[in-house]
């Protein structure tokens, strides 16, 4: 999955919101999806590259191994990803999107209020004291 695969289904998040998307709530159901798809990618490239390793230790891969496992990992992370988003989704209130962080264990970054970015991870929540 590509960076602009995971900004479409980050903007995806909100189709049909409209008038919601100004709202914190909403905000902050885009950033959860957007980490979760972002951890996912991260960890999805990082497996995928172990799988090839050991495919063939030497490093001539082959581009239908790579479309193969690349296809099966892509498969894999969007049925595993599919209930927690489709929750997100619906409602998107605070204390499903805040056990959706503690679950995944994401950082999730969000504009603030002043349009900077701020970083905001379940052990913040949980501890008060930033990882």
């Amino acid at each position: 999955m590509t960076t602009e695969a995971v900004e479409e289904i980050a903007r995806s998040v909100g189709t049909g919101a409209g008038p919601l998307l100004e709202q914190s709530e909403c905000r902050h159901a885009e950033a959860v999806a957007t980490a979760i798809y972002e951890d996912a990618e991260r960890s999805k490239r990082a497996e995928v590259e172990e799988a090839l390793g050991k495919l063939d230790p030497g490093g001539e891969r082959n581009d239908a191994q790579r479309d193969v496992i690349e296809g099966m990992a892509d498969a894999i992370v969007e049925r595993l990803l599919a209930a927690p988003l489709s929750s997100i989704r619906r409602g998107g209130d605070e204390p499903a999107l805040d056990t959706v962080v503690r679950l995944f264990d994401i950082e999730v970054v969000e504009a603030d209020d002043d349009g900077m970015d701020g970083r905001r991870s379940h052990r913040e929540e949980v501890t008060g004291v930033d990882s």
